[in-house]
């Protein structure tokens, strides 16, 4: 067993101690601590947030092709270390080693992507008008808080910080309290490519640091990834100062699938990569599964033996195919959701193997769950479950399918599964979502991702989009001579 980390923050280009500690466990070995994170109070955040206010100016004044310059060297030395950074991940997250490194890669990703498309972005825009010349220009806004969630917490906090940097921002990274250890260390090896104060980061307890920093009056920009509950808190928190916001929020993904639909072995498997990647534990993933009545029983035949291959265990092993739930309350709710569908008459099956039954208990572990019988007033259909239980539920026509489908707060991600394109693009048209994809569902090229409808985020996140997210425009009117 690895000795504990002691990590730290990162306050104007220091590497500073907290006064109080919290630990971080191993969610597939709690016996386990990886490390000790300082927890911030507000003299912290304010520090923090100040040493970004200061940096700012030289930072948006320096040239673009000096921070793209910066960054891409960044983005190198974070691709080099990835191998040796993901298992850390693995350790404080509970997901899978190969999970951890898509992880870590796509952060990287977003640094080359944003630095890609800056140039074109930031080419300031002019047209003649009758009085003279009218010219666009961008320009950064400020200080940004970042506040990062758990389940893929380097690619998600990159989403938001790679568009502030290389539009001129500065910024204040709040790291997920459960794992925020490898997400800590990545910042560090950017922040050595930049100039002190330009990307400063502080760890804690989420209404702590997190509402000190959104509520700070020099923050005047805020990305956050996280449940539709805390978001609405983000929001509120937000308001006082008029904030400009980028909210990736919570989804209860539908997969609807027509009487045509392809059942074969590579879509099955797309399907139940959709569903149980990290565990389940993906804004996006399909959280619902509809079928037309007519392939309903032979989708549960193929679709459970599917489920029953699956292997859950360490994610540091090899032979595992799914890992660990992040904590016990998450496994607990899970456990739950479940027990409550059975005790309303649903069929419950729990399928699977376990990796290694021995360690079993020493690890927040779910199998992956199969629930029929379920309806539109189940919690477990209503809810974003966040885990491996997943219930599939029969429809009549397409306008139920769809109907079913919409009925739902959320609107992030869907897919649809039928031979014919055509028909999938009608159907896809009525989802409600921000995404629909078919015959899969899955990531998505950073050049076209977009959040959600209704209450499952603000803002696109698409490349172009998620530059504008970080500067505000200014006209300036130019007479004639």
């Amino acid at each position: 067993m690895n000795a504990p980390l002691d990590s730290y923050f990162l306050i104007d280009g220091l590497q500073t101690k907290g006064r109080e500690t919290f630990p971080v466990i191993n969610p597939a070995d709690t016996a386990e601590t990886v490390g000790h994170v300082p927890a911030a109070g507000k003299d912290d955040v304010a520090r923090a947030v100040e040493a970004a206010a200061a940096a700012f100016p030289a930072w948006s004044n320096t040239p673009l092709s000096e921070r793209i310059d910066r960054l891409r060297r960044a983005a190198q030395a974070v691709a080099g270390r990835i191998k040796d950074l993901a298992p850390l991940l693995v350790r404080e997250n509970g997901k899978l080693l190969r999970e951890a490194e898509v992880d870590i890669r796509r952060a990287v990703e977003a640094l080359e992507y944003a630095c890609n498309f800056a140039e074109e972005f930031e080419a300031p825009q002019s047209f003649e008008t009758k009085d003279g010349k009218f010219l666009v220009v961008k320009k950064p806004r400020g200080v940004t808080g970042i506040v990062a969630p758990w389940n893929f917490p380097v690619v998600l906090t990159f989403r938001s910080l790679a568009p502030a940097l290389v539009t001129g921002n500065t910024a204040v990274v709040k790291p997920p309290s459960l794992c925020p250890l490898a997400l800590t260390e990545v910042i560090r090896i950017v922040s050595e490519h930049l100039p002190a104060g330009v990307i400063n980061l502080v760890t804690g307890i989420g209404s702590v640091v997190g509402k000190e920093l959104i509520t700070h009056p020099l923050v005047r920009m805020v990305g956050f990834t996280g449940s539709t509950e805390t978001g609405k808190e983000v929001m509120r928190d937000a308001a006082g100062g008029i904030k400009k916001l980028a909210l990736e929020l919570g989804g209860n993904d539908p997969a609807i699938l027509l009487e045509d639909a392809p059942l074969e072995e590579p879509y099955l498997q797309g399907m139940v990569r959709g569903i149980f990647t990290a565990s389940g534990q993906v804004c996006f993933a399909i959280k619902r599964i509809y079928v037309h009545q007519s392939i309903y029983r032979d989708f549960l035949g193929r679709f459970s033996a599917a489920l029953d291959k699956i292997v859950v265990g360490n994610g540091l092993d090899e032979n595992a195919s799914m890992g660990a739930i992040i904590n016990e309350p998450q496994l607990r709710a899970l456990e739950g959701l479940v027990r409550e569908a059975r005790e309303h008459g649903a069929q419950v099956e729990v399928l699977g193997k376990k990796l290694n039954p021995d360690a079993w208990g020493r690890g927040h572990f779910h199998l992956p769950t199969l629930v029929t019988g379920a309806d539109q007033t189940f919690s477990i259909v209503r809810c974003e479950q966040f885990g491996p239980v997943i219930p599939v539920i029969p429809f009549k026509t397409t306008d139920e399918a769809v109907r079913f489908a919409n009925d739902t707060e959320y609107g992030l991600r869907s897919s649809v599964w039928t031979r014919d394109e055509r028909k999938g693009l009608e159907v896809a048209k009525k989802l409600e979502a921000g995404i629909t994809f078919l015959n899969n569902h899955s990531f998505l090229d950073r050049r076209v991702n977009f959040p959600g409808v209704k209450e499952s985020g603000l803002g696109r996140e698409s490349v172009r989009a998620g530059l504008e997210a970080y500067v505000d425009y200014q006209g300036i009117s130019i007479p004639k001579a």
